[in-house]
């Protein structure tokens, strides 16, 4: 139990990294804490847009960290009307973002010396 235990803390964790880092853009003074993206123009900064981005940061990263449970995450994808094959990334969408935001996180995990994903 204390290794899934710790599995899932981890997961946890990267996700709310990924969801926070995705939101920082459209937030005046927040700065993300692994992506380090650009401020969104004010009227971008919608619900709509920073929900759009967390689910695809949080989405993505886990698809990408637990590939054999994304069909669980792409029906999650489908059941907010969103496509979970957009795989653009983009700061200048809310999905293209996300994935970006992503993309990094899980970078930045591979072979850090603390990880599953260590080779």
């Amino acid at each position: 139990h204390g290794d899934s235990a710790t599995i899932l803390y981890y997961l946890a964790t990267l996700v709310s990294v990924a969801q926070f880092d995705a939101l920082a853009p459209y937030h005046p003074t927040s700065e993300g804490v692994l992506a380090k993206l650009q401020k969104r123009p004010y009227h971008e900064r919608t619900n709509e847009n920073k929900n759009i981005a967390a689910i695809y940061a949080g989405g993505k990263l886990l698809m990408k960290l637990v590939p054999e449970k994304s069909s669980i995450m792409r029906m999650m994808f489908w059941k907010l009307k969103l496509d979970p094959d957009d795989n653009q990334e983009s700061e200048k969408s809310p999905q293209g973002l996300g994935n970006l935001v992503a993309r990094l996180i899980f970078e930045s995990c591979i072979n850090d010396g603390k990880t599953f994903l260590d080779s």
